[in-house]
């Protein structure tokens, strides 16, 4: 009986500091650490602030922060202006990994939209996995250890090993 008067004095009072930085709760409180569907009065959006950061002022709207919300039809633009097409639904934050695919070389990956840069099988810079690779192993027999790497390249299209050292 006792936790069942606590609970509900804390839903209370939850709910009392939701209304105090301008948020309607949409819902019962789920608890201090789980998303709350609420309303934002300022600009009316429905928004899922967690109560324990939303009491504090934090994290209220991020549409009225200032922070970058991409909507669903804008994630799928710069998605494709990366040269992928989605396999699923926008998972609604930039930070989510998001199934994608290379619209060039059908590669499918699973990466997150912000920082994303184009496919890593075929883009023009960087390594191509596509072509063979140069792999050379090394030897030391008075260290009694072995280096193996790929080389980088050279001016004139020689292989520059990095072999220094007593390598």
């Amino acid at each position: 009986m006792a936790a069942a008067t606590r609970r509900a004095n804390f839903s209370l009072q939850a709910e009392a500091e939701m209304r105090a930085v301008g948020l309607e709760p949409l819902e019962p409180c789920p608890g201090t650490l789980a998303p709350w569907e609420s309303r934002h009065l300022a600009c009316g959006r429905v928004v899922f602030p967690v109560h324990h950061l939303a009491k504090h002022g934090r994290g209220v709207c991020r549409q009225c922060s200032g922070s970058p919300l991409v909507e669903p039809h804008e994630a799928v633009a710069r998605l494709t202006v990366l040269g992928f097409k989605p396999l699923e639904p926008y998972p609604g934050r930039m930070q989510a990994v998001w199934r994608m695919q290379c619209i060039t070389c059908d590669t499918v990956v699973t990466k997150a939209l912000q920082g994303a840069g184009g496919c890593r099988r075929c883009r023009p810079f960087g390594t191509n996995h596509a072509l063979p690779a140069l792999v050379y192993l090394l030897h030391h027999p008075r260290w009694g250890a072995v280096k193996v790497g790929t080389p980088t390249w050279g001016p004139h299209g020689l292989p520059i090993t990095g072999v220094t050292a007593g390598w």
